[in-house]
């Protein structure tokens, strides 16, 4: 299994003259139901709430006040600083020690190395689709292969609407065109992951209903929640986890995705097209 690195890197330069810089860190996990215990350690700043655990890492301190880690530094021309933030549940094992700087070099080159890899598209409007490459990339997660709607959720379709949806699923539908473009943008390796995501969480055939989408790691219950107590983006409510959109029967999705049985299991055969 591909492993994601479940770091966030932060880093600030200053190019020329001096900045002040101010730092803070107020994380509340569990879409802010929990407010955290911080300690210092060694290691860091590390943050303990519910089943997750956070380490804040980097090349300048910080001070804890209360529920909060805050900083403030001046950098002048050419000098930068760094902090790395780790996250883990609270069955694994700690996080390592991470250079931030380092990780985010290697992530700059892991980038470029994987554009290099794939430009084998030579068709018309090649930097647009070279482009759209890399977002079904950064839209996809990377243990399984499935490729997500959106990385967010419930922002609004309009501001102070209600039409405020958790996409961070795979629809079957759209997966049917994003393997396409995956392969049509010369991504074989991504795309074949992406098809083994589909036929894994579509699972043994049986008299159910073929299910439009399903989640990250292939889970069927999606159930749609409203987090009451976020005020939402610019106050746009409900703010919703989950979607119900799952228990729909749409009957146009198999018309994107033929589903035949092979052996006991279900299998998706797509248009030539795409496959040949």
């Amino acid at each position: 299994m591909r492993l994601p690195p479940r770091v966030l890197v932060r880093q600030v330069q200053v190019l020329q003259g001096q900045v002040e810089v101010e730092v803070e860190l107020v994380p509340r996990p569990e879409y802010g139901l929990i407010t955290p215990t911080f300690a210092s350690t060694a290691a860091g700043v590390e943050i303990i709430g519910g089943a997750d655990r956070l380490l804040l890492t980097g090349d300048r301190g910080l001070e804890i006040e209360g529920d909060r880690a805050t900083g403030r530094f001046a950098l002048s021309a050419d000098e930068r600083a760094t902090f790395a933030l780790h996250h883990r549940s609270s069955t694994d094992p700690p996080s390592a020690s991470l250079d931030g700087s380092a990780a985010l070099s290697d992530t700059v080159r892991a980038w470029q190395s994987w554009s290099a890899l794939h430009q084998g598209y030579q068709g018309p409007y090649r930097d647009r689709v070279r482009r759209s490459a890399l977002v079904l990339q950064a839209l996809t997660y990377r243990p399984t292969g499935a490729v997500v709607a959106a990385p967010t959720t419930s922002l609004p379709e309009e501001i102070g609407g209600t039409a405020n949806w958790d996409y961070r699923f795979g629809w079957l539908r759209d997966g049917s065109l994003t393997l396409k473009a995956l392969w049509v943008a010369a991504c074989p390796d991504e795309a074949q992951r992406f098809f083994d995501w589909i036929t894994a969480s579509a699972g043994p055939a049986d008299d159910a209903p073929l299910q439009i989408m399903f989640g990250v790691g292939g889970e069927h219950d999606l159930t749609e929640h409203t987090l009451d107590h976020l005020a939402g983006y610019a106050g746009s409510r409900p703010v919703r986890i989950g979607n119900d959109a799952w228990t729909q029967k749409q009957l146009d999705v198999l018309g994107e995705v033929l589903v035949f049985r092979v052996n006991g299991l279900f299998a998706f055969h797509l248009a030539q097209e795409i496959l040949r």
